[in-house]
């Protein structure tokens, strides 16, 4: 668990002339104080490498490649955090995870103005600030929200972070890998927490638009041919389309609003 409240596996950038296994390996040494090239623990495999798209623009950030050791030794070695990234450490039974109760979901609420607003706005002017609020409002009362779920961490007090997002996508792909299933199986752990939005046209567009593939990997490509749009295509147009009829809808409220007032004036 890092310091921006994310639940999240060690993990990071490879340096110059360094595997993606050996990255691990350092990562993990050095947030967490793990040895896992020690007699600990050993290396069984990695799980099929994530495109890191952005959702609004589908700009490729990184391929994520994750690695996967078991632990050999009797008790797990003591830890020590880098503080600085790291607030604190969890060990969740797999037996957890493969069967989790409705309980155990938690609402992970997301704004779709974050995405829709463009990067140049984040860190503005007082003006700029005042108009990027502004839309940012526009939006969510044309578009709507988009609420993610994740899984709540064992013994954790009520209103903390959950298991949720990439992390959720990786536990999911782990789970179906040691269960011999696809990934994108319909039995899937990560199919709990699809996003759902406010605003169920978005829903009913999207679908539309990938021809009935959506919900899947909202951020990954997930390789499967398709004649429709891509995940991160698709939901920008569908959120661009619900937008614009209740806009073209509100204008034309607001242009025959005083006609109707005058032809009820004049019934009455």
């Amino acid at each position: 668990m890092n310091g921006a409240v994310q639940m999240a596996f060690p993990g990071g950038k490879a340096e110059r002339g360094e595997t993606d296994r050996q990255a691990a390996v350092r990562e993990t040494r050095e947030e967490t104080g793990l040895l896992l090239d020690t007699p600990a623990f050993t290396w069984i495999g990695e799980l099929d490498d994530r495109d890191i798209i952005v959702p609004n623009t589908g700009r490729h950030i990184m391929v994520l490649s994750c690695h996967v050791f078991v632990q050999l030794a009797p008790a797990t070695p003591p830890t020590r955090l880098q503080t600085s990234e790291v607030a604190g450490t969890h060990w969740i039974p797999l037996s957890y995870l493969h069967m989790p109760r409705p309980s155990d979901w938690r609402p992970v609420p997301m704004r779709i103005a974050h995405y829709a607003i463009p990067p140049t706005m984040l860190v503005a002017s007082p003006w700029q600030i005042r108009v990027r609020r502004s839309l940012a409002d526009a939006i969510t009362l044309l578009a709507g929200d988009c609420v993610f779920r994740g899984i709540a961490v064992p013994g954790d007090p009520p209103g903390s972070f959950p298991i949720w997002g990439m992390t959720l996508w990786l536990l999911s792909d782990l789970l179906a890998v040691a269960d011999g299933v696809p990934v994108d199986s319909p039995a899937a752990l990560v199919v709990g927490g699809f996003p759902k939005y406010t605003s169920p046209d978005v829903h009913w567009i999207v679908s539309v638009l990938t021809l009935g593939r959506y919900p899947s990997r909202l951020f990954f490509d997930d390789g499967k041919a398709s004649s429709g749009l891509q995940m991160h295509n698709a939901v920008a147009l569908g959120i661009f389309i619900s937008m614009a009829w209740k806009t073209a809808a509100i204008a034309q409220v607001v242009r025959y609003t005083p006609r109707l007032i005058r032809w009820l004036r004049a019934s009455l």
